[in-house]
């Protein structure tokens, strides 16, 4: 049996302290927003962290990935690409096959989550041809309107491509490594992932730090060892200009022309935390999140919603960068004053 308990939030880093460079794996940290993956038994869904389905339609999950006794679960990023294409980057493996590995080192479940990736490109690569095959099929017999309409779904893009994060070792030059690919554009890092033998660009994403995760911890970074420092915690670390924090609005939104952003506290109680006069962007923020609020509940009344917030150096004020759909809740007081600090 679970303990419940462990399992009502996903695991999270801390804010990076100390690396004890012999037992730490380092990764990108994409921005994207994070989802467990669910392969099941007959369907495929993205969890939040809120713990919603997002069922994912399409054929080729059906078909190909999901096994009638078996069920694969990843952790990780899901983003969008500049060619518009939507991307899960998978950055740990929870079970594969029915097999739990959620007890495993880091290393092991990342072998999981490597094996995944090798099945999946083999099984997309066979339905790609099958779909071209199709196509010419269907284009010989072009006459046939119900045909046109059977093979539809089935030619459809496949809608997510997944891909598997590279893990180095902190001691083994890990950092210097992951710094390699990331260049600052426009004020943005930007993280290139290319192909070693073809030099073909894997993937290309915003990056806004580095992840630090420990070798000898379980999946919710518990160890055997009765001091958990000993083997050390999940950690993260960002550029100064990327630390951000997420923060409540709700309505009226604004008073005297600034836009309240609230923290959260004991007992759910919302604490006023940041101040912006940038209206503009929140308007477009505000429209965004009620568009996706109403595809899901025909309703375009929205009381409040979390935001992302950065300190800009510069102008000495809170810029609004993003809505979290992912969140119910901003980040405790605490968190907020720590990433300050």
């Amino acid at each position: 049996m679970y303990n419940e308990d462990l399992y009502k939030q996903l695991p999270g880093p801390k804010k990076l302290n100390r690396v004890n460079n012999y037992n730490y794996w380092v990764t990108e940290k994409s921005d994207g927003i994070r989802y467990i993956f669910y392969i099941g038994k007959i369907r495929v869904y993205l969890i939040d962290r809120s713990f919603k389905f997002y069922k994912i339609n399409h054929l080729f999950y059906q078909s190909q990935m999901c096994l009638k006794e078996k069920v694969t679960l990843l952790d990780g990023e899901l983003i969008i690409t500049k060619n518009n294409q939507f991307m899960y980057l998978i950055f740990d493996c929870i079970a594969y096959k029915g097999q739990k590995l959620s007890n495993n080192y880091t290393s092991k479940r990342c072998k999981g989550a490597k094996e995944i990736i090798i099945e999946y490109q083999q099984k997309r690569e066979n339905y790609q041809k099958i779909q071209k095959q199709r196509i010419q099929n269907n284009n010989n017999n072009n006459n046939n309107e119900l045909q046109l309409i059977n093979l539809k779904i089935d030619l459809d893009p496949i809608p997510i491509h997944l891909i598997c994060k590279n893990h180095y070792k902190v001691n083994d030059n890990g950092i210097d490594k992951i710094y390699q690919n990331i260049q600052l554009f426009q004020d943005e890092y930007i993280y290139t992932e290319k192909d070693e033998i073809t030099g073909q660009i894997i993937r290309q994403n915003l990056n806004d730090g580095l992840i630090f995760t420990p070798e000898e911890c379980n999946y919710l970074m518990e160890s055997s060892s009765s001091s958990l420092f000993e083997y050390g915690v999940l950690m993260k670390w960002k550029p100064l200009g990327k630390n951000t924090i997420d923060l409540k609005v709700k309505t009226p939104f604004f008073f005297r022309n600034q836009l309240l952003a609230f923290a959260n506290a004991n007992n759910d109680i919302d604490v006023l935390f940041a101040q912006s006069f940038l209206r503009s962007l929140f308007d477009s923020l505000k429209k965004q999140i009620i568009d996706f609020h109403f595809s899901f509940h025909r309703s375009s009344f929205l009381h409040s919603f979390i935001i992302e917030f950065a300190w800009d150096f510069s102008s000495q004020q809170w810029i609004p960068l993003h809505n979290r759909f992912d969140k119910q809740k901003p980040n405790f007081i605490y968190t907020c004053t720590d990433t300050l600090t």
